[in-house]
């Protein structure tokens, strides 16, 4: 019996629960639409007692399920009185309109036991904001105060789908951006004290423009990532220009031209309360976690004809820290503004800094960094000339390990190179240069940036390839001066130190193009090793040393050992200087090469034992003494042709008579050869030192051209004796 009962009420139970569950399904599917417009019209006063009765509501197809717990609405609208608006005080307020907004996901337990309004879902499609603003009104406790006494505002997930947004400055009276945006809010928040906050963000922006009065800059899409108070901003296809940069006011008082382009740009933000305080001008510095750049393309306008750009830069940047800072693949350029020339061009560069921030105010270079690394696959620099291009391949700088890396260094022509003598007009050089691991050691960061000093413990070069030609058809060019190398290096804009310079492996050819028509002779050095220390321009450093050394050994056309030791005060005023060489077992008819077709002497036979030479020299002249040992040397004068001169001229008669065949001669001290030499302005230390020591072999080599000298008097004397011989006088014919 017992147990009949508890089935019996069980049953009764069960029925009464599904009966009511019908009925409230009823009620709920019928009372919406019984009460759609009360509900329509609450809702509508709720919004308004929420926010002070400043935003008004429209809508049609308004639809409400309690089942479901959403409501939606289409072409939705929330509008704002602005008048009312502007005298409540509100710093930011929002117009929206939309095709269709929907909420879902109503608390209504938290609603009525704990003051907050919570929705799960909001979602919007195909809408406009408008968005007013007023810096002037920062304090915007107000938009929570008017929420109808609720404590909190919690809204979990809002959605925005193809939402048009304009912010206007209602100070100013214009619009400052506008764009289409995509958003996804995860938990959005607004406490008792009206700060919102939010636990993710995911947003898109297409086809942004922000205004500066009459102009704007646009952006094509920009990414807002926002998750555990870390914030990503990524820029897709940038594209900014001079104007640009004065409207954003990065550097401010900047006038230097510029276009920045890069296909993507993205920064991460660790510390967001800066963001606030940026917006309420009160942040000193902007941190930035991360900062990262794909593909940028920079071109700079600049006066690079002019010793400085006519435009003057002012000092005060725009105070940001970055933690990292990552630039890959990217591109730079110069470009003359006045004959609209490239000068510079750098390649696929890759860029890695640590902790970049504004520099001290007593530094040069306005940025710092504590770690900087820079790669770049090529830089080309096109010479003032425009006829001259320098290409830098695979350079390397870290600040970290102290050190330049350049894989290869060339300096070449543009021009073809009769074009080029042609243009010059003057006999000049023309120069190829080529150096092969170039690297910098112990580089000064600090001195760098603060000064733009330059300091290195050592440069260094594997291998080192110059190439000059000369063409003897052109005149010298009428009072041109190259100034010595003392000049050279103190005259350096920017101050630098190289402790020490080291090139091995190298080779110097050069070549000369005779007037007279023949091909060019070729003379060159191989296996050159160069050692130079206490290179600077520095006046303190100068004070406790001014004196440079230099050592250099090669070999002449790779066989004759050539070694050079020279010492050179940088600051004497008479730039006076020592050299010291020595000179290896050589084989002197591989002069040939250059003598017979741009000196028309050949050189037969002979061998040059040793040499010793020495000289001091200035800017004007060299003074010295030449100990060269060689035997059996027999030269031949030629014509244009390189045939022997033949006839009555008498120095290819008995040019090779007079001409020292030994030194020293047999029982005989070795001839010494006075060097002295009076200096071309016109050509460098190389062409000065090398007339010198050959003003040396010179003098030792025709150490009997006195006694030539007295032939020829006698020889002319011997011709005005000789007897004059009458012609016959020829007799007329007579007629038969």
């Amino acid at each position: 019996m017992g147990n009949k009962l508890v089935r019996k009420t069980g049953r009764f139970f069960l029925f009464f629960l599904l009966t009511l569950l019908v009925l409230t399904a009823a009620a709920m599917f019928l009372l919406p639409r019984l009460y759609k417009n009360e509900i329509e019209a609450e809702l509508k006063t709720r919004i308004s007692e929420m926010t002070g009765g400043n935003y008004q509501v429209k809508m049609k197809d308004f639809n409400i399920n309690l089942f479901t717990n959403t409501l939606s609405a289409t072409e939705f609208e929330l509008t704002a009185d602005t008048a009312v608006f502007n005298q409540t005080g509100n710093a930011l307020g929002v117009d929206l309109r939309a095709e269709k907004v929907s909420f879902s996901g109503i608390n209504y337990w938290k609603l009525l036991f704990n003051n907050t309004f919570q929705l799960n879902k909001i979602k919007i499609t195909n809408g406009f904001a408008r968005f007013n603003w007023n810096p002037e009104r920062k304090d915007q406790k107000n938009l929570i105060e008017k929420k109808g006494g609720l404590e909190h505002v919690i809204l979990k997930k809002i959605i925005l789908k193809n939402v048009d947004i304009e912010f206007y400055n209602e100070k100013k009276q214009t619009t400052i951006y506008s764009g289409n945006a995509n958003l996804d809010f995860s938990r959005l928040k607004i406490d008792r004290q009206g700060l919102p906050t939010v636990r993710s963000l995911h947003a898109q922006f297409n086809e942004s423009k922000f205004y500066f009065g009459d102009q704007y800059f646009s952006l094509d899409t920009t990414y807002f990532e926002y998750d555990h108070s870390s914030l990503n901003i990524r820029m897709v296809d940038l594209n900014f220009s001079d104007e640009t940069q004065h409207m954003l006011k990065i550097f401010p008082g900047s006038q230097v031209k510029y276009a920045f382009k890069a296909k993507e740009l993205s920064m991460i933000f660790k510390d967001l309360s800066q963001i606030e305080s940026l917006a309420k001008s009160e942040v000193k510095q902007l941190s930035i976690y991360q900062l990262k750049v794909e593909r940028p393309e920079l071109i700079l306008y600049r006066d690079t004809l002019k010793p400085k750009d006519s435009l003057k830069v002012q000092r005060k940047v725009f105070p940001f820290y970055v933690n990292k800072m990552n630039v890959n693949d990217g591109k730079f350029i110069v470009i003359d503004k006045v004959s609209n020339m490239t000068r510079v061009i750098s390649d696929g560069i890759d860029l890695d800094i640590r902790e970049l921030e504004p520099s001290p105010a007593k530094y040069i270079i306005p940025f710092r960094a504590s770690v900087f690394e820079i790669q770049s696959d090529s830089i080309l620099y096109y010479h003032k000339n425009e006829m001259q291009v320098t290409r830098l391949l695979n350079l390397s700088i870290s600040t970290d390990d102290s050190l330049l890396k350049c894989q290869r260094l060339i300096v070449e022509i543009t021009k073809p190179e009769e074009e080029f003598f042609r243009i010059k007009e003057y006999q000049c050089d023309l120069p190829y240069v080529d150096i092969t691991n170039f690297t910098l050691n112990g580089i000064d960061g600090d001195l760098l940036l603060e000064r733009k000093y330059l300091y290195a413990e050592e440069a260094h070069a594997t291998r080192f390839y110059l190439k000059t030609t000369r063409n003897k058809n052109y005149p010298y060019k009428p009072g041109k001066k190259v100034p010595m190398p003392q000049d050279q290096i103190l005259g350096i804009e920017s101050p630098f130190y190289l402790k020490k310079v080291a090139v091995t492996g190298g080779k110097i050819d050069y070549y000369e193009i005779p007037a007279n028509g023949n091909p060019p002779g070729n003379l060159w050095i191989d296996n050159i090793k160069i050692m130079a220390e206490n290179m600077t321009n520095d006046s303190a450093l100068l004070k406790l040393n001014d004196t440079m050394a230099i050592t250099l050994e090669g070999f002449i056309y790779s066989q004759g050992l050539i070694q050079v030791f020279a010492n050179m005060p940088l600051t004497d005023p008479a730039k006076r200087h020592y050299v010291y060489g020595k000179i290896g077992l050589f084989d002197p008819s591989n002069l040939n090469r250059i003598t017979v077709n741009c000196a028309q002497m050949k050189i037969q036979k002979g061998t040059i034992r040793s040499g010793e030479f020495e000289f001091f020299a200035d800017k004007n002249e060299a003074n010295g003494e030449l100990n060269l040992i060689f035997d059996k040397l027999k030269m031949k004068v030629l014509t244009k042709q390189g045939d022997r001169l033949k006839g009555d001229n008498i120095k290819s008669l008995i040019a090779n008579l007079f001409i020292t065949r030994n030194n020293p001669e047999r029982g005989k001290d070795p001839i010494l050869g006075a060097i002295l030499w009076k200096r071309d302005e016109s050509r460098w230390i190389t062409n000065y030192w090398w007339k010198s020591l050959f003003s040396g072999i010179n003098n030792i080599v025709m150490s009997r051209r006195a006694e030539l000298k007295a032939l020829e008097r006698s020889f002319g004397e011997l011709k005005k004796q000789r007897p004059v011989f009458k012609q016959p006088v020829q007799q007329e014919p007579v007629d038969q």
